[in-house]
């Protein structure tokens, strides 16, 4: 894994643990992430953007943002976001799509913002849509579940706000043999 560090020593990920000013917490026990760009606006005008890195375990939550205003400093932003989910990546994302596969492989539920996933589909709505009915949009700020065969069955997945929903695209991925 690539040690991130930065000058001042207010954000480091040595080992498993990523420290965030005062905030510590240990990669090899996150149970969800969420991650994305989330527009800072006035009114109806966008004055800048967010990107937003949250990290939970069973007792804590660290949530990271780096902001931007009028487009100042939006390059770095992005490259300190991109840094820093690199470094967490491998302890969390991959590991978390390891567990949902294995989970899923062994006949257990689990959950992604509103859909239950498992061995024989994504329960949403009370409705099962059995693998061979799913289809999926990865959008911009969202992943979108569909039904084939029933068009009242649908679902938005934000990733800037629920949880896992990156760990559910690899999964998606994985499942149909999909990559980017």
């Amino acid at each position: 894994m690539p040690e991130v560090t930065q000058s001042d020593n207010d954000v480091a990920v040595v080992g498993n643990e990523l420290r965030y000013y005062d905030q510590r917490i240990d990669l090899s026990a996150v149970t969800a992430i969420k991650y994305g760009w989330v527009p800072i606006q006035l009114d109806m005008f966008t004055i800048g953007g967010r990107y937003l890195i949250e990290l939970k375990t069973a007792d804590h939550n660290l949530k990271m943002n780096f902001r931007y205003y009028l487009g100042l400093f939006a390059k770095r932003q992005s490259a300190n976001f991109q840094c820093m989910l690199e470094a967490v990546w491998d302890m969390t994302v991959v590991r978390l799509l390891s567990a949902m596969i294995d989970d899923i492989e062994n006949q257990r539920t689990v959950i992604v913002g509103n859909c239950r996933v498992n061995g024989d589909g994504i329960l949403l709505k009370n409705f099962l849509i059995h693998w061979d009915d799913l289809f999926y949009q990865r959008n911009y700020n969202k992943l979108t579940i569909n039904s084939r065969s029933n068009a009242e069955i649908w679902t938005n997945l934000y990733y800037a706000e629920t949880d896992n929903v990156h760990v559910l695209v690899h999964f998606l991925e994985w499942k149909y043999g999909k990559s980017d």
